[in-house]
């Protein structure tokens, strides 16, 4: 089952989301360093480049992004803006691209009972854990975009 990618690579794997994975990883060296004033904006300028704000749903996704993110951080960036935030109807924390939130990587004391604070930071840094925080959707912070692989099937005629 072979995809299509920027990237060359020597294994293929029989899952979606494991393809996906590698992508979230391979795309983050391709992005420019913009600073966003606000999470909307993060995640319209994702959008704008057929992309998305970075949506770390299952556990075993965030140590290959946030390793990447590592390998590329030039010690600039502190923290980054990611795919999730509060509902301002139910309360709860979801993913933009609608995954159901399975694992949280909260820092310790969050997320913040602050009315203002719906959006979701991640650190930048390995010192920090790449732990999550809410923030306040209106400041600037970098955006994190990631984008799906194409998945092709071969057909035996």
């Amino acid at each position: 089952m072979p995809f299509l990618n920027r990237a060359i690579y020597h294994h293929l794997f029989q899952t979606t989301k494991l393809i996906s994975l590698i992508v979230i990883v391979s795309e983050l060296k391709e992005q420019p360093i913009y600073n966003a004033d606000s999470w909307r904006e993060s995640l319209k300028y994702c959008r704008d480049k057929d992309m998305e704000l970075i949506c770390l749903s299952e556990a075993k996704s965030q140590p290959q992004a946030t390793k990447r993110l590592s390998e590329l951080n030039n010690g600039n960036l502190q923290e980054v803006w990611i795919g999730m935030r509060q509902s301002s109807l139910t309360g709860e924390y979801y993913w933009v691209n609608e995954d159901p939130v399975k694992s949280t990587n909260w820092q310790n004391g969050e997320p913040s009972i602050e009315t203002s604070h719906k959006c979701v930071l991640m650190g930048a840094k390995s010192d920090k854990d790449f732990s999550w925080r809410s923030e306040d959707c209106c400041k600037a912070f970098h955006p994190v975009c990631y984008t799906e692989t194409e998945i092709l099937e071969s057909r035996d005629d």
